[in-house]
């Protein structure tokens, strides 16, 4: 679609000089191309919304946006974990017995310099 030009300040005074008429169907005009360019604009926005779960368009076509996914559950307010003063239980962490290396044999070995 290309760009109508728009009417300069001394074609509006023009338009106006030439009476009660003109004003009226240069009006009427532009409210047409107002409708075409709304439904143009309509048209487009539609074919932006779809995707392809309201359309026969494939999965593939979708783009990388995921939609926005939400529980339906809500939040209670109460803070997460056990209640105050707990002590709480865990694992203690254990050294593994890994047998020594040749050079921590070689190092037992030398006599000590203290």
């Amino acid at each position: 679609m290309t760009p109508t030009p728009h009417p300069t300040p001394e074609e509006i005074r023009a338009i106006y000089r030439q009476g009660e008429d003109a004003v009226v169907a240069s009006v009427e005009q532009m409210v047409a191309l107002m409708r075409t360019l709304e439904a143009r604009i309509q048209a487009l926005e539609d074919r932006l919304a779809k995707n392809s779960g309201n359309s026969s368009k494939p999965p593939s076509s979708d783009g990388y946006k995921k939609g926005k996914r939400r529980g339906l559950r809500q939040t209670s307010g109460k803070k997460v974990g056990a209640q105050e003063g707990h002590p709480g239980h865990s694992l203690k962490a254990c050294l593994l017995y890994t047998s020594p290396s040749p050079r921590d044999r070689t190092r037992s070995r030398m006599p000590s310099s203290a």
